[in-house]
């Protein structure tokens, strides 16, 4: 059997169309039908959540090309920095988003940014985590670039799905036990069908959390 190899690169997308379909893949449903009713309902959720207006400093975290920043923009101004690990993505989420209250960085200078002091009101991620294999030194990061009782705002899947060389792999990663030394559950929900499938509500959850005094366990 061949070795099993962790393939980020499958986000690299040489246009906004193609960027779409890996975001949004077709599941019961189209790219476009998916991108159409759960984009402005998961923004006003993340809004209402993290009482996000015009002074708030929102990271979006796993950006792509920018849709969910897009929607925080116009219906709040607030300034959105949007993290990526793609660089073909952050390069047509500028293009995407085409507004000065955003801009775009990778994750290696996020990092760095933190350890100069770098801090935000909230952090969304929709989607993301679930790529992301054993997310803990990720959600670390996390942790400290929010604020003191700072907020994180997510969309995910309840299993993890890595993209490899022999399609998306289960590597069996709890996402919700991952979070729990980091962040404190606010609410706990799914999407509603009148925005998505039946099979995506089901195996994905809808989440707020706060970010905890101390790292638990530490």
């Amino acid at each position: 059997m061949s070795e099993i190899i962790y393939t980020p690169s499958v986000f690299d997308k040489d246009s906004i169309l193609e960027a779409k379909s890996i975001i949004l893949t077709d599941e019961d449903s189209t790219t476009e039908e998916r991108w159409e009713k759960e984009t402005p309902y998961v923004a006003q959720r993340a809004i209402n959540f993290m009482d996000i207006n015009s002074e708030s400093l929102i990271v979006d975290f796993g950006c792509g090309i920018g849709r969910i920043a897009r929607e925080l923009i116009e219906k709040t101004g607030c300034c959105v920095l949007g993290v990526d690990i793609s660089n073909s993505m952050r390069s047509q989420a500028l293009e995407y988003v085409n507004d000065e209250r955003f801009s775009t960085v990778s994750p290696d200078l996020l990092v760095q940014m933190i350890k100069k002091g770098f801090r935000v009101d909230g952090v969304i991620s929709v989607w993301v985590l679930q790529h992301i294999p054993q997310p803990d030194r990720q959600l670390n990061m996390l942790y400290h670039l929010l604020k003191k009782e700072g907020k994180i705002f997510l969309l995910n899947n309840l299993r993890s799905a890595l993209p490899t060389n022999a399609g998306w792999i289960d590597e069996g990663t709890d996402i919700k036990a991952a979070l729990d030394p980091y962040f404190e559950e606010a609410f706990m929900d799914r999407l509603p069908l009148m925005v998505s499938s039946e099979k995506i509500c089901e195996n994905s959850f809808l989440a707020g959390y706060i970010r905890r005094e101390s790292v638990q366990g530490n």
